[in-house]
C-alpha cells in the first residue's frame, strides 16, 4: 500500500512511502490536468520504501491525481490540491 507523508507544496517533493512484502510491485502514475507528471515501477526490497513526487511550482492551487497499484491487486485513486507555502516576513 501507499502512503503519504505531508501534502503536496507546489516547488517541492511530495514524500510517499510503499508498504508490503518485499515481493510485491508497486506502480504509481501522478498527473496534473491530465499531464503525466511521474511514472514509476518499484520493486520494494526493504520496505517500507521512502520516495518523493517532484511539484513543478507553475502547478500551485492545480489538482494532482495519483493511482497507485501493486502486484497483490490492491489499488488507489487519490486527488490532493497542491499547496502553496507562504513565507512569513
Amino acid at each position: 500500500m501507499i502512503k503519504f507523508i505531508g501534502e503536496p507544496i507546489a516547488g517541492e517533493d511530495f514524500e510517499y512511502v510503499l508498504e508490503g512484502g518485499d515481493e510485491v510491485k508497486h506502480k504509481i502514475l501522478a498527473s496534473v490536468n491530465n499531464r503525466i507528471i511521474y511514472n514509476q515501477e518499484d520493486e520494494c526490497d526493504d520496505p517500507p520504501c521512502h520516495e518523493m513526487i517532484h511539484i513543478d511550482p507553475n502547478y500551485a492551487s492545480e489538482k494532482i491525481l495519483i493511482n497507485y497499484s501493486n502486484s497483490e491487486g490492491e489499488s488507489q485513486s487519490l486527488e490532493f490540491e497542491v499547496r502553496v507555502r507562504y513565507l512569513r516576513r
